[in-house]
């Protein structure tokens, strides 16, 4: 089945690709966020970096958290989640922040 644009409201397909993630199904959750209509929400970036951080694409996964703080800096998952991409960077300090 192809995936379509327009199909399901962004929050429906947001809710599907953190599913995808959960899952450790991160590509097909790039694909999922590559389908919303509004991708720079607090939500989709958050979700965008967790996969491609767990990818391995870590300094991509961190560049999407911090678009994510921007928008949202009181957002208390993402930054549970930078935190954890710089403490795979091995960054101490940036971690406690």
């Amino acid at each position: 089945m192809k995936a379509e644009n327009g199909v399901l409201p962004d929050t429906a397909l947001t809710d599907y690709a953190f599913a995808l993630v959960k899952a450790g199904r991160y590509g097909e959750a790039l694909a999922v966020l590559d389908l919303l209509k509004n991708p720079n929400t607090p939500v989709a970036l958050n979700y965008r970096g967790y996969a491609t951080r767990k990818l391995g694409r870590i300094d991509e996964g961190i560049s999407y958290y911090l678009k994510s703080v921007a928008l949202d800096p009181h957002y208390a998952q993402v930054r549970e989640y930078l935190g954890e991409a710089y403490l795979l960077k091995g960054d101490i300090a940036r971690a406690k922040t």
